[in-house]
């Protein structure tokens, strides 16, 4: 016997739309509403209780209202609640965070603590000091950042990526290739909103020809 249809349940039926949902058959079958977790357990508003295999979504792996988590969450919302990475912008429970994942500090350490865990290459990107390279063969290498006035850097994480992986896709080495990223980055840069400075491979490589590259401080390790 299925539980009453609550206002919660109408409401979502009426303003609510799902994702990975039949949303015709939603009108008639409804939502499951939770409202609380406790450790790997949900409930819905009838109380039902409901094994949670998927941890929220991967969200909770840590378990429903654990107490520390609470304590430590309400003290970083006291203090700061969020705040980006973008832009060169950092804070201090990202960079806890990264290092004691990582447990170091250096580039070519923190590479091997993930190639030694099945990664078969590594690239990080600098910021102004450009991108590391590093790969399960031992290879390893440094690339410069391109130097542009920068207009809007959203997307330009994106146009690194898609910049390396078009051209591997066109039978570039990797040094080419960790080359032609940051210059696809620095060319989204140069225009206003996201992919608003990049045109085409062909362009890209042009602008990466001519245009000049930053100095850099960091060392290769």
């Amino acid at each position: 016997m299925s539980p009453p249809q609550s206002t919660l349940w109408h409401q979502d039926v009426a303003h609510l739309v799902h994702p990975y949902s039949n949303l015709d058959a939603h009108t008639t079958r409804g939502p499951t509403v939770i409202t609380r977790g406790d450790g790997c357990y949900v409930y819905d508003e009838h109380g039902r209780r409901f094994l949670e295999g998927m941890s929220g979504l991967w969200c909770a792996s840590l378990g429903f209202s654990e107490k520390r988590l609470v304590q430590a969450a309400t003290a970083q919302l006291d203090t700061l609640p969020y705040y980006h990475l973008f832009n060169h912008r950092s804070h201090p429970p990202g960079i806890a965070l990264a290092q004691a994942l990582t447990g170091r500090s250096d580039l070519q350490g923190t590479a091997e603590y993930f190639l030694e865990r099945g990664v078969g290459c590594c690239i990080f990107t600098l910021g102004p000091d450009g991108a590391y390279y590093h790969d399960s063969q031992g290879v390893r290498f440094r690339v410069p950042a391109f130097q542009v006035d920068v207009r809007c850097t959203c997307g330009c994480g994106d146009a690194f990526n898609a910049g390396f992986a078009v051209a591997l896709r066109r039978g570039l080495d990797a040094e080419q290739a960790v080359r032609v990223a940051p210059a696809t980055a620095a060319h989204n840069a140069s225009g206003l909103g996201s992919q608003a400075g990049v045109v085409d491979f062909e362009d890209t490589w042009s602008f990466m020809q001519r245009t000049a590259t930053r100095p850099h401080g960091l060392a290769l390790a």
